[in-house]
């Protein structure tokens, strides 16, 4: 099904989100020189996400299934 643009019955949200790491960020390219690259950002995020999921489905919390 395609709809016309602005149309979508469904609009994509955005959310902004300020984040500070407390685990190492290894953020750097073959070179050795500081990098800013999604891929490891995105491997952090997942990491605490499933390790925050997990958590919460272990401890019988079932809000956090419904996200």
């Amino acid at each position: 099904m395609h709809f016309a643009h602005g149309l979508c019955p469904f609009p994509m949200k955005t959310y902004r989100y300020q984040l500070s790491f407390t685990t190492p960020a290894f953020l750097g390219n073959a070179s050795q020189q500081a990098q800013w690259r999604t891929p490891p950002i995105k491997g952090l995020l997942r990491q605490w996400w499933r390790a925050w999921v997990k958590r919460d489905r272990y401890c019988g919390v079932e809000e956090t299934a419904r996200l």
